[in-house]
C-alpha cells in the first residue's frame, strides 16, 4: 500500500492507514520552554507572580472582587480566572455552575534511538487519538484520556498503548528503555468540548477556562481576547457561544 505520509515523514513505516492529510505549515513546540520565556519577559515588564499560593475563594464585594488565600486577602479591579480543574470549585459559591471535568492524558518524552528511524515532522493517529512529535533530540507521544483523581496510579495499559503506538509508526525512532519523562496531567474539559471565555456575569471576574486538550494551542489567543474585554476594545476573534450562559 502507498505511503502517502512518506514524503514528509520518510521514516514512517507502512502503516495500514489508507491515506493521510500533510499540513505543511504545521508546527510544533516546547511548551514548557514556552511558559519559562513568557514568564521571563512579563517579570521584566513589571509582572508580579506568586507561586505556589493557594487561593480558598473568590468573594464580589461591591467593588472588584476579592481573593481570599492563604497569603491573605487582596482585593482587585479585575480577575482572571483560568485554574484549570479547579475553576469550577471557585466558582460555586458565587453561583456560578461550570460542568467541568478533568480529563487526564499523557505524555511520554522520550530520547532519540536513531536520527534515521525517527519522525521528522508530527504525525498524528486519529484512530488511537495518540500525537507524535519530533522536539530536538527527543520524541514526545501524548495520548490517552481516563477520569481519577490528581494522585491516581500511571494506567499501564495507556502507556503501553502509547509505546505500541510509536513503534508501529517509526520502529527504533526512539529509546523506550530509558531516560523517559512521564507525565500525567488534567485536561479541564466542558460537555461540548469549547473553553469558557469572557465575562462571568460577577462584576469584575472574568473566564478563561475548560480548554481541554487545546490548552496550549488556544492559551495565546484566548488571553488575549480576555486582555481585549477587560480593556474594553472589541477581540479580534468571535467569542458568540463561548459564554458561561450556555450553561
Amino acid at each position: 500500500m502507498p505511503r502517502p505520509h512518506a514524503r514528509s515523514s520518510p521514516a514512517c513505516a507502512p502503516n495500514p492507514a489508507g491515506g493521510a492529510l500533510h499540513l505543511p505549515d504545521a508546527t510544533a513546540g516546547n511548551c514548557r520552554l514556552f511558559a519559562q520565556l513568557l514568564r521571563q519577559g512579563t517579570q521584566a515588564g513589571g509582572v508580579q507572580f506568586a507561586f505556589g499560593t493557594r487561593v480558598a475563594r473568590l468573594a464580589s464585594p461591591p467593588m472588584g472582587v476579592q481573593v481570599h488565600g492563604e497569603s491573605g486577602t487582596r482585593s482587585f479591579d479585575a480577575v482572571v480566572l483560568c485554574a484549570g480543574a479547579a475553576s469550577a470549585a471557585l466558582l460555586r459559591p458565587l453561583g456560578l455552575r461550570l460542568p467541568l471535568a478533568a480529563v487526564y492524558g499523557y505524555s511520554v518524552s522520550a530520547p532519540l534511538r536513531e536520527e534515521l528511524h525517527a519522525p521528522v515532522a508530527s504525525v498524528v493517529d486519529s484512530q488511537e487519538q495518540i500525537t507524535i512529535t519530533r522536539l530536538g533530540q527527543r520524541v514526545r507521544i501524548t495520548g490517552g484520556a481516563e477520569l481519577g483523581g490528581q494522585d491516581a496510579a500511571h494506567h499501564v495499559p495507556t502507556l503501553q498503548q502509547l509505546y505500541r503506538t510509536m513503534n508501529e509508526w517509526f520502529p527504533g525512532g526512539a529509546l523506550l528503555s530509558s531516560g523517559l519523562q512521564v507525565w500525567r496531567g488534567a485536561r479541564p474539559t466542558l460537555p461540548d468540548g469549547a473553553p469558557v471565555v469572557g465575562a462571568s456575569g460577577v462584576p469584575g471576574l472574568w473566564l478563561n477556562t475548560g480548554h481541554g486538550a487545546g490548552g496550549w494551542a488556544l492559551a495565546s489567543g484566548c488571553a488575549r481576547a480576555v486582555a481585549d474585554l477587560i480593556g474594553q476594545r472589541n477581540p479580534d476573534i468571535n467569542l458568540d457561544g463561548l459564554g458561561i450562559q450556555r450553561f
